[in-house]
């Protein structure tokens, strides 16, 4: 699993798994201290079995206890996001 968001990056093993597979699986990922809350990360999951391999990448929403850092990063996605919308884009 590799997760990255604002020029951090890490890749995380999550375990190999033996047959039968299970349907879902629960992973808890400590987010760093150095990434500030209020963010989204992509994180990319990626399955190998022998010379077959899949990734799967979903966003993940950091969450935030508020402060200056965050108020800004909420403004700058909802300006994005409004502009997008208005391209017809979003």
């Amino acid at each position: 699993m590799t997760v990255s968001t604002m020029g951090y990056t890490d890749t995380l093993d999550i375990g190999t798994y033996s047959g039968p597979y299970p349907r879902s699986f629960t992973y808890n990922l400590q987010v760093p201290p150095q990434i500030p809350g209020g963010v989204a990360a992509k994180v990319t999951i990626t399955g190998s079995s022998s010379s077959h391999q899949f990734s799967q990448t979903l966003d993940l929403n950091v969450k935030g206890e508020g402060g200056p850092l965050e108020g800004i990063i909420s403004a700058i996605t909802s300006a994005i996001n409004s502009l997008l919308k208005a391209l017809g884009m979003g």
